[in-house]
């Protein structure tokens, strides 16, 4: 309780006087540093209860993941990763661990792990198709071919489309080199907000095209 409202003092008060810690409250201490952005004394923890030989459980894994993947620490978790599949033989990791071990990697920059765990998911859940998304816009891969195919799933589908996401659908286009793309859907939209239009301006910019990016800066300024 402490440690979700933002008083890690007083959750560590309470940890430290405890006379048995078992280890949920160690991964709730954990938590809580790592909530408080208390990166060394999270650290030290995990190094006590490595010390005290302690077995984690599968949500105390998850949260050292989660502080390795904020830290960019990969060796650590790495070695979480080989402990799991080490601990666990032939069993197959569970999807909310994996999804953090995703996370973990994609933030981390190594995409091809993250890439190599996801595909070997039997289930998926939302937030680990998510990480992987979350992994590839972090590392600036651009995919054309698959941002059309969402365009298309979005007019297909009847999805209710306002300016905020018809406006990130044109950076998709643009950040994906097709900057006539990006102008049509522009020319299309029945109501621009600034959004709009500083990402229409940021796609000539990016593309060179200065004159269309001086008329665009032109006709805005008008409105």
């Amino acid at each position: 309780m402490y440690g979700e409202c933002g008083s890690e003092e007083s959750s560590r008060l309470v940890f430290d006087k405890m006379a048995d810690r078992d280890i949920v409250s160690w991964s709730t201490m954990i938590r809580s540093c790592h909530k408080g952005r208390l990166f060394d004394e999270a650290l030290e923890l995990i190094r006590k209860m490595q010390f005290l030989k302690m077995r984690p459980s599968e949500v105390a894994m998850i949260n050292m993941v989660n502080l390795f993947a904020d830290i960019a620490n990969i060796e650590m978790g790495k070695a979480i990763h080989a402990c799991v599949m080490r601990n666990g033989k032939n069993e197959k990791l569970g999807v909310a661990l994996a999804t953090s071990l995703i996370d973990m990697y994609a933030k981390c920059g190594n995409l091809a792990s993250a890439k190599r765990l996801f595909d070997g998911l039997d289930q998926r859940s939302v937030v680990s198709w998510t990480a992987m998304i979350a992994g590839y816009i972090r590392c600036k891969a651009g995919a054309l071919d698959l941002g059309k195919w969402i365009h298309a799933y979005i007019e297909k589908r009847g999805v209710g489309v306002d300016v905020v996401m018809k406006t990130a659908v044109m950076d998709m286009y643009a950040k994906c080199g097709d900057i006539h793309g990006a102008h049509r859907l522009f020319i299309e939209a029945t109501s621009r907000d600034i959004c709009m239009w500083n990402a229409l301006m940021k796609g000539y910019g990016m593309h060179d095209v200065e004159e269309e990016e001086n008329r665009a800066i032109m006709e805005r300024n008008r409105q």
